[in-house]
């Protein structure tokens, strides 16, 4: 039987590598484990991403001794509550922006042309079902 997961937090987003480098080695020094994600998007530059950084977690009964290391450091700790799953604008978003015409519209308007095609779509339905059945 497999441990259950490790429960981490979400400690800090850091923009800089230079930070990041420092925020890393000082929680080795300190024995904290912790993960980066999205570290290689600072390669490119944080504007390239939007001004996202690479997002450093903590196991959750580390994070008081890793907040006051990047107290330290004169890192801001992001304290904010976090819901790390996609909304459904977003996952909308994500989905539609692909495609060749609509993917240039703003997402408000990708939505609005779903809702009248899916309006359209059903008015009809049901005129013929009435049709059919009346």
């Amino acid at each position: 039987m497999l441990p259950p997961p490790l429960a981490y937090r979400y400690l800090a987003e850091i923009i800089d590598l230079q930070t990041l480098t420092l925020l890393k080695l000082s929680l080795d020094r300190a024995g904290i484990p912790y993960r980066v994600h999205f570290e290689q998007a600072l390669q490119a530059g944080a504007y390239l991403t939007g001004n996202r950084g690479a997002q450093v977690e903590v196991r959750a009964d580390d994070f008081a001794p890793a907040a006051a290391l990047l107290e330290e450091l004169g890192v801001a700790v992001d304290t904010r509550p976090r819901d790390d799953t996609f909304s459904f604008l977003h996952e909308f978003d994500a989905v539609t922006g692909t495609l060749p015409l609509l993917g240039r519209w703003d997402v408000a308007y990708r939505l609005l042309l779903l809702a009248l095609l899916s309006s359209a779509l059903l008015a009809t339905l049901l005129y013929y079902l009435e049709a059919r059945l009346g």
